[in-house]
């Protein structure tokens, strides 16, 4: 992934533009202001709760602050964004004089940014806007928060909350109603595809004043009750089709979501060195642009026809594979085959829910005689707790290894455990040759030098030693203990900063490479279990950010004797 970093002055800068908060509970914590920044201008930013100087701003995507200014626990600093950036969720990060501050998670979004003003709790004190518009607010405890907007019949209008996608603790709720009667015209609580976010399009019927209403699903709020609405003419998409491409080239999406009007495929180019990107797109003549998730995978995608593949007539694949399909419509369910040798050893790792799919898929392996040789075993709910507490349903998704018991040709079928399909419902399958291996985990997202970090490996049918690097990270940090010995399932590696190191901001992955055999296989670290220790209300947060740490660069202090002749007459 393409990482940014700005080094900037602890001299006293002017003060900014500041964006107006006042209206709004304090933040609490650190908060960033507005939460979005405009591709091709200069947003004016400010840091809440921030503690220390700055030193370094690291962000996910291409950004270039002209100025910054330190207020107390406020820091101001405006952004300037490439135009081709498209909209989307990435993240922020700061590191001060008091080390480094939290991931922030931050939208790059093309509608014009506003501030929910208070005093808007009821249909009668609705705050007035435009449309298009973004606005930035946080609900009250018991209340919901409403805006009023003005509307010309047949014009297309899509509301959306994006809250828990930015690591708020606001499950949103989302309702239109006309101004004049209260009648309620569009709702929704969970969106597909944006998970516990809400959203809607619809074409508007009157020439009229509408209502848009949010609040909580539980009527919670307070300051960490934060959202970015947005209000535009923007395409409603769930995901892209197919999922993903190959890493570094260029591939043509389209989008898939119920109600969808006309849309042109789109093109993008895939990252090299990271596993999504987002895609973004507008209706022909659009004003406002709507933003799905690509993925990056190793290998060529396959996307088999749109029409349904039976038992008859499977879909045939050359392993190793990287699979795109979609369930069109309830009961769908599609039919794979592959040859293999007996004894050979096979992977399916399945993603949907990683990638925001409403659908929870199902994998099942038949033998050449048409008999089950294994599959997938769906959630099973756990029962409430006598205090009413239930364990949440997996984040992850599955996987399933397989044996091959005889030479021939084999096939799987693909459903969702519910039966249920149509626009949207789409799914990932990479299907590999299983051998030994290794994965390994970590068990923060940031450090600051000298440090050690705790490098975990999980094996497979491999007991060897695995070195480990920073890519990226040379030459401002050395490693020691760099290598987890044949046999050991974790080691502390020590990480500190180069003597000619300058105070910095590194993002890198920890990457294990081993020589098996004859190949050289590598694995790079993961962070999910702390992302979501970090997010609570988000399970699955932007997969460009698993694995990723940040390495706060403290120069290794100078000698004393180096210092007594730095300071002698």
């Amino acid at each position: 992934m393409t990482r940014y970093l700005i080094l900037f002055s602890l001299l006293t800068l002017p003060t900014l533009a500041q964006h107006d908060d006042d209206a709004d509970p304090p933040p609490s914590g650190i908060v960033i202001l507005p939460a979005a920044a405009q591709p091709g201008a200069t947003t004016a930013l400010t840091f809440h709760g921030i503690t220390g100087s700055p030193l370094a701003l690291w962000t996910s995507f291409s950004a270039e602050p002209s100025a910054l200014a330190q207020d107390g626990t406020k820091i101001h600093c405006q952004l300037k964004v490439p135009a081709t950036t498209p909209v989307g969720i990435g993240a922020v990060r700061l590191l001060t004089t008091a080390g480094v501050g939290p991931l922030q998670l931050f939208m790059i979004d093309d509608l014009p940014n506003l501030t929910r003003r208070g005093k808007n709790t009821t249909a009668g004190t609705a705050q007035a806007i435009p449309s298009p518009c973004a606005i930035d607010g946080a609900t009250e405890p018991i209340a919901a928060d409403f805006y009023r907007i003005t509307g010309k019949k047949g014009q297309r209008l899509s509301v959306e909350a994006v809250a828990q996608r930015l690591g708020s603790r606001l499950d949103p709720v989302l309702r239109l109603l006309d101004a004049a009667t209260g009648r309620e015209l569009a709702y929704n609580d969970d969106a597909p595809g944006a998970g516990s976010d809400a959203r809607f399009s619809l074409t508007l019927p009157a020439d009229a004043d509408y209502i848009i209403e949010l609040h909580d699903t539980s009527y919670d709020g307070g300051p960490d009750y934060r959202y970015h609405l947005r209000v535009g003419d923007f395409p409603i998409a769930v995901a892209a089709f197919p999922v993903a491409a190959k890493r570094g080239s260029e591939a043509r999406f389209t989008l898939e979501g119920p109600g969808l009007g006309p849309l042109d495929p789109v093109k993008a180019t895939l990252p090299a060195d990271a596993p999504r990107r987002s895609l973004s797109f507008k209706y022909p003549g659009g004003i406002s642009s709507g933003f799905v998730s690509i993925y990056a995978d190793a290998l060529d995608e396959t996307a088999p026809p749109k029409k349904q593949l039976t038992s008859q007539d499977p879909f045939r694949i050359t392993i190793p594979a990287a699979i795109s399909g979609r369930l069109t419509k309830p009961g769908s369910r599609d039919y794979y085959s592959f040859e293999a040798k007996k004894g050979d050893k096979f992977t399916f790792h399945a993603r949907t829910r990683l990638i925001g799919s409403p659908s929870d898929l199902s994998i099942r392996v038949q033998k050449p005689d048409g008999t089950t040789l294994a599959q997938t075993k769906p959630y099973e709910a756990k029962a409430a707790d006598k205090k009413g507490f239930a364990p949440p349903p997996p984040t992850d998704d599955d996987s399933l290894d397989i044996t091959t018991p005889d030479d021939g040709v084999y096939r799987f079928y693909v459903d969702d455990i519910t039966r249920t399909g149509g626009p949207g419902f789409v799914y990932h399958i990479d299907l590999e040759r299983a051998g030994p291996g290794f994965t390994l985990s970590i068990d923060t997202d940031k450090l600051e030098t000298p440090a050690k970090l705790k490098v975990t490996c999980i094996r497979r049918n491999y007991d060897g030693a695995i070195t480990l690097s920073l890519p990226g990270a040379e030459p401002k940090l050395e490693l020691k203990n760099a290598i987890i010995p044949a046999g050991k399932n974790e080691i502390e590696l020590e990480i500190k900063a180069s003597a000619a190191a300058a105070p910095a901001l590194i993002a890198v992955r920890v990457i294990g490479t081993a020589k098996i055999g004859e190949h050289e296989v590598t694995s790079t670290a993961n962070s999910r279990p702390v992302l979501r220790k970090l997010f609570p209300r988000l399970p699955n947060p932007p997969a460009e950010l698993d694995g990723l740490i940040a390495i706060g660069v403290r120069p290794p202090a100078a000698p004393a004797t180096t210092r007594a002749a730095a300071n002698a007459p």
